[in-house]
């Protein structure tokens, strides 16, 4: 880890040398072109800050779908049970309606 430090600061004071080494000019038009660089970057209307909370919203939505389309899967599930088997659809009515048989007492118990 150290040595990658090393490296990683060595280049940097490289690149501190090198422009020490340029002429007046040549240091007024990098540090222009990094200032322009910088705003264009963060401060335009397709800005990175913009790009990268759109990513991230993205992947938001993305995950959701995917949550919805498997709680819709389920649904659909739960649709065919009850349209083709009439004791799933008996139950599901007196469980979730209080539903019951002629001659039949519903007691609800509340929590």
């Amino acid at each position: 880890m150290q040595i990658k430090q090393k490296k990683m600061f060595g280049k940097i004071s490289g690149l501190r040398e090198r422009f020490k080494a340029l002429s007046g000019f040549k240091k007024w038009v990098v540090v222009a072109t990094t200032i322009l660089l910088v705003v264009i970057l963060f401060n335009s209307k397709g800005n990175l800050g913009h790009l990268v909370s759109s990513a991230y919203t993205l992947g938001k939505q993305k995950k959701q779908i995917e949550a919805y389309r498997l709680k819709n899967a389920e649904l659909d599930r739960r649709i065919e049970s009850l349209s083709n088997d009439v004791d799933t659809l008996e139950r599901y009515a007196r469980e979730k309606f209080g539903f019951a048989e002629p001659g039949e007492d519903v007691y609800i118990v509340e929590n």
